[in-house]
């Protein structure tokens, strides 16, 4: 075999162990961002678990309860409230981003959007939504006033 031929078989086997490098640096970047999107989902249920879980206590469901129907509350109690709801805000602001930088999925977008729809026939919930608007970035607060509005009957 001549050097030339050598250097040809060398040059092929050097770009089989290129394209080889460049599949597997592919699959292994795909698993990363699976592996991310998993740890994504895993604490967006811990927040919310955990954020149920405190509205829950029967120090806090009471409170949670008549808020949420608009009922009169002391100027501490609407305070407590607008405190217990803002977690549940930046959860849904969380994901709002998550989504447009591609990190959740359409089926979980979609399921967040039908929770802020199902929120939004709280009474209390729209009057803390309307509080504390101006604290949020103008694309989420405009995309929450679709959700947020008055829910048809």
């Amino acid at each position: 075999m001549s050097m030339g031929a050598l250097v040809n078989v060398a040059s092929v086997l050097s770009s089989i162990a290129v394209l080889v490098s460049v599949v597997y640096l592919a699959l292994q970047i795909r698993q990363s961002a699976r592996n991310q999107r998993s740890l994504i989902d895993r604490g967006r249920s811990e927040q919310v678990s955990q954020w149920l879980q405190f509205i829950a206590s029967p120090d806090i469901a009471p409170l949670v309860l008549r808020g949420h129907k608009g009922e009169a509350l002391t100027p501490d109690e609407h305070q407590r409230y607008v405190w217990c709801l803002y977690p549940l805000l930046l959860h849904y602001e969380d994901s709002f981003h998550q989504y447009r930088e591609k990190m959740l999925s359409r089926a979980q977008y979609d399921s967040i959007c039908s929770q802020m729809k199902d929120s939004a026939r709280a009474p209390g919930l729209r009057a803390v939504w309307a509080e504390v608007r101006e604290r949020f970035p103008d694309p989420f607060r405009a995309f929450a006033d679709r959700m947020f509005a008055e829910p048809k009957p």
